[in-house]
This record gives C-alpha cells, structure tokens and sequence, in this order.
C-alpha cells in the first residue's frame, strides 16, 4: 500500500512543477544573483570540485564530474539537516547544473541519512555549468529557489575554468511561503510518504499561479 501511494503521489508531482513554474508570475517572484559556471574540458578525464555552504545549514561537499559526449556529476555532501530546517515550505534538496546562459537542469533529489549525508549520481548534456543545491517545496521544480545550500568552486587540480554569471534569476522564496505546508502540518514520515507532502505543496503553488 505504502508503495502504491508513494508511485501514485511522485505521479502528480512529476505533472505539475513545468507548468506551475513556468506560470510563476511577473519579474517580482525574481531575485538576481551572480553564480559561478565551470568549463570542464571535454575527454580530459574525471575532476573535483569543492561544493562550499552558502546558507545557514553546516553544509559541505564536492562533487567529481567527468565531462564527456554526456556529463557525469556524482555528489557527495555532509551536514544537510532536514530542509524544514529551513522554512515549513521547504520538503526538499534540489541538485541543479545551470548552463552560462541561464538554463537549469534540475539533476535530482539530494536526500540526506540520519547522519546529513547525501549521495546523488546523476548525468547532464551540458559541459559548462553552474553546480549548486537549493532548498525547495518539492523535488521536482524546474527553477532553483534562491535559497542556496551548496554551490560550486574550483579546488587546487581542478580541470576547467570560471565563468561568472550575472544576474541569474532565482526563486524568491517569499513566492513559496505563503503556500509551503499551508495547514501547518508536521511531517509523520513513519505513516505518510514524503512524497505526498511535497505533491501537497506542488498542489498548493500551481493552483496559486
């Protein structure tokens, strides 16, 4: 039954985050922020970078990325707390690989243990990319929040080089939390799926835009 729910609830959410972020509103849901890009040379083998805490969890990682006809990125991060953490409205760790030109690729959930440790493997088409982990109402929104957790830099070996991006357009979070959990509700992971939280909150945003 648990499973039922869970492969039903991940359905409605997986239906709603293009059009309900894609609908997201006038420039005011937007807040500009510069971010760093990295080019990873292509067929130059595996490289590290550094993931640094931006935000107020005790965050850290690195993430190897191996750049070739496709882009393997394998995440690894300590000291991600429950994202509720972070405001009622957040359910979720988004990974994002955000090209020069502004488009996002949302690479998954990061979901830590009972430790704060978290592990993502994911692939990209993109070569050059801003590396970076949000907090957001559910996993699979299609535009990173501006509540950064985690973002990219280069570390001593690191093949590629910096691009700074300008003005980048993040979610504000003011837009989610007025409709993040709004029945005030604790989360019961032991009898309710995760899943059905996070497709509450997607629920609740589209039927706002």
């Amino acid at each position: 039954m648990r499973s039922a729910l869970t492969f039903l609830f991940g359905a409605v959410l997986w239906s709603l985050p293009v059009w309900c972020q894609s609908n997201a509103g006038p420039s005011t849901d937007m807040i500009p922020r510069t971010i760093k890009a990295i080019g990873y040379p292509v067929g130059g083998g595996s490289t590290m970078v550094d993931l640094k805490g931006v935000g107020t969890l005790p965050a850290s990682g690195q993430a190897k990325v191996e750049a070739k006809a496709v882009t393997t990125v394998e995440v690894e991060a300590t000291g991600m707390k429950p994202p509720t953490q972070l405001g009622a409205e957040f359910l979720a760790f988004v990974v994002w690989a955000v090209s020069p030109d502004g488009r996002a690729i949302n690479l998954g959930e990061l979901i830590g243990d009972n430790n704060g440790k978290a592990k993502l493997k994911a692939t990209t088409q993109l070569q050059s990319f801003s590396l970076f982990v949000t907090a957001e109402p559910y996993s699979a929104v299609s535009k990173p929040s501006e509540v950064l957790v985690l973002e990219n830099d280069l570390r001593k070996g690191t093949k590629g080089r910096i691009f700074m991006v300008e003005n980048y357009m993040l979610m504000k979070r003011s837009g989610y939390a007025k409709l993040g959990n709004p029945l005030a509700l604790s989360l019961d992971l032991k009898n309710v799926p995760l899943q059905m939280y996070e497709a509450r909150n997607a629920v609740e945003i589209a039927k706002s835009r």
